[in-house]
């Protein structure tokens, strides 16, 4: 409410129910808008403990605890298990964000170079019984690599053939 005369700050007095909205939409917090401007509702969140640099580190810590599963399951297998408890602005976790964080927290994941050259992992990649996708799948690659390295080694030119890929 204004000042006397219409001078002052507009007053927000914050009640239990207006705390509790603010805490259950913390990592979203304009998720139903209020009626309030936005430097007032940061002052607000801040008074209340709910501000977006308590959300930033939440949402960090959210990632951390679970960095073994970061750095072991592929990206479509993290989003599966964690997806629908996770800790992001729309709640879900989708696998192109799994690997946006991986980068971001593990640093790029690369095979090591000339890593299909070894007899079993080819033995997999040429075999004709499975589909591009079954060995996509065993191998934790993209179709398209499995695809790239088969052409390669069928023209002869297995030392040219570039399959240094990232794990999806």
């Amino acid at each position: 409410m204004p000042g006397v005369g219409n001078s002052g700050k507009a007053a927000i007095i914050p009640t239990a129910q207006l705390a509790a909205h603010l805490r259950k939409h913390m990592q979203r917090p304009h998720f139903l808008p209020l009626p309030i401007g936005r430097k007032a509702l940061r002052r607000v969140r801040k008074l209340l403990g709910v501000d977006h640099k308590v959300w930033i580190d939440t949402r960090l810590y959210w990632w951390i605890d679970r960095i073994d599963d970061l750095g072991n399951l592929s990206s479509p297998k993290f989003a599966a298990k964690h997806g629908s408890k996770s800790w992001t602005r729309q709640g879900t976790v989708s696998a192109a964000l799994v690997s946006q964080m991986r980068t971001i927290l593990l640093g790029k994941r690369a095979r090591p170079w000339g890593w299909w050259k070894d007899p079993k992992v080819l033995a997999v990649i040429m075999n004709r019984e499975l589909t591009l996708e079954q060995i996509a799948e065993r191998m934790e690659i993209s179709p398209i690599t499995v695809s790239r390295i088969r052409r390669r080694v069928r023209a002869g030119n297995i030392r040219s053939a570039r399959a240094y890929c990232y794990i999806k």
